[in-house]
C-alpha cells in the first residue's frame, strides 16, 4: 500500500494554475504546484531545493566515495520501505531527478546500480555561479506568488533564502516539517540514468 501522504499530482490535489502555457512562469508554477499537490506541508525552502537540485543535481562534488557510499549504505539500512518507486523529476524536470531508496530496499535496483547512477550525478556538479543563480530565483520566485496563500510564512521563507544567497550560501536543506512528515530518503540522479533504471518498473 502506498503512503497516504506521498499524493500523486491530481486535478484534485489542486488546480493547474493559468497562464501563456509556453511561458518560463507558467512552467515553474506547473512544476511548484506539483510539488505541493505530492507534498502539501512542503516549504518555500523545499521548493527551492528542488529546482536547485535540476540545475545543478546533488549541490556538491563527493570528494570521498568511499564515505559517500558507506553513508548510503547506513541509510539503506534504516529505510522503511513507503513503495516510492517513481523518479521524481527535479524542479522543471529537465537535468535531474530524485530517486528514493526505496527502490533498493523493495528490490526493484540493486545497490550496485543505484550506487553507481548517484556517483555519477554527482561527479556532474558544477560550483554554481551564486549571482546568476539568484536572479534566476528570483524571477522563480516571482512566477511563485499565485501560490502564496498555499505556502505557509512565505514572506519569511523568501527573505531567509535571499540572506543567505545574499553570503554566497546556495544550498539548503529540507524543513523540519517536511522531514517529519515525508521522511525523505532519496539520492539525486540524471533524468537519462534514472530512466534506464526503472525505465522497465510497472
Amino acid at each position: 500500500m502506498r503512503d497516504p501522504a506521498m499524493r500523486r499530482y491530481s486535478p484534485e490535489g489542486g488546480p493547474v494554475p493559468h497562464g501563456p502555457t509556453g511561458s518560463f512562469s507558467h512552467k515553474v508554477l506547473v512544476a511548484a504546484t506539483a510539488l505541493l499537490n505530492r507534498y502539501p506541508l512542503a516549504t518555500l525552502a523545499d521548493i527551492y531545493k528542488s529546482f536547485f537540485q535540476d540545475e545543478f543535481g546533488p549541490g556538491h562534488l563527493l570528494d570521498d566515495h568511499a564515505a559517500a557510499l558507506t553513508f548510503l549504505d547506513r541509510e539503506i539500512e534504516t529505510t522503511v520501505n513507503r513503495f516510492r518507486y517513481e523518479p521524481e523529476p527535479c524542479g522543471l524536470g529537465r537535468c535531474y531527478c530524485r530517486l528514493s531508496l526505496d527502490l533498493v530496499v523493495g528490490g526493484i535496483v540493486s545497490r550496485q546500480r543505484f550506487a553507481e547512477a548517484f556517483l555519477r550525478g554527482s561527479a556532474g556538479f558544477t560550483e554554481p555561479e551564486v549571482e546568476t543563480w539568484s536572479r534566476r530565483w528570483t524571477d522563480m520566485r516571482m512566477a511563485l506568488l499565485p501560490l502564496r496563500p498555499r505556502i505557509e510564512e512565505f514572506d519569511e521563507a523568501a527573505e531567509r533564502i535571499d540572506g543567505r544567497l545574499q553570503h554566497g550560501q546556495y544550498a539548503m536543506h529540507h524543513s523540519a516539517r517536511f522531514r517529519e512528515a515525508y521522511d525523505p530518503r532519496y539520492r539525486i540522479v540524471r533524468m537519462e540514468d534514472a530512466k534506464v533504471l526503472v525505465g522497465s518498473h510497472g
